[in-house]
């Protein structure tokens, strides 16, 4: 899905203020969530994707597919494990009640499943030093900053997803 869609000036100005480079924005995947959201789908579909079982992904009432965003929300932060996403949050333009980010999700809607709150991985898999931080995107400015000096970083979305942090430095050990 991502390779259909681009990163929004503003978004990018967004990252950039916080201090990425160009090539760490690209590198991190960053999209600007579609204004379109049953267009995308039918890209998808046509390109040979399965949108059923992804989160974020369901039926609405017209029978279409369509992807669970908010029109003009803000932009999708990929939650990288094992080298794959395995979730994205999108960083809202106009926080809601006080939460600056929401899961794309789509649990309780019809074909629709959550993805969970997966905690994201960025560094060398071997490393000796892991650093844990709360947050999907400050764990991916954290490793950004300090990719040179050989320290991996685990971004767990919140405290309920604490559990998260034993599983991958198991799945990481020598």
């Amino acid at each position: 899905m991502l390779s259909f869609l681009v990163l929004k000036d503003a978004d990018f100005a967004d990252l950039k203020r916080r201090m990425l480079t160009e090539k760490e924005i690209s590198d991190g995947l960053f999209r600007t969530a579609p204004h379109n959201v049953t267009g995308i789908c039918r890209k998808l579909l046509k390109a040979g994707c399965t949108l059923d079982g992804v989160p974020g992904f369901f039926v609405n009432r017209s029978g279409e597919w369509q992807l669970n965003v908010f029109r003009n929300s803000g932009y999708f932060c990929p939650v990288f494990s094992e080298g794959k996403i395995a979730g994205m949050q999108i960083r809202l333009r106009n926080p809601m009640d006080g939460c600056k980010y929401i899961w794309l999700s789509s649990a309780d809607k019809d074909h629709g499943v959550s993805s969970g709150s997966p905690a994201s991985f960025f560094g060398d898999p071997g490393s000796e030093r892991v650093l844990v931080t709360e947050g999907i995107l400050k764990s991916y400015i954290t490793y950004c900053m300090i990719k040179d000096q050989n320290v991996s970083v685990i971004g767990v979305p919140g405290i309920s997803a604490i559990h998260s942090i034993r599983k991958i430095l198991q799945g990481h050990s020598h």
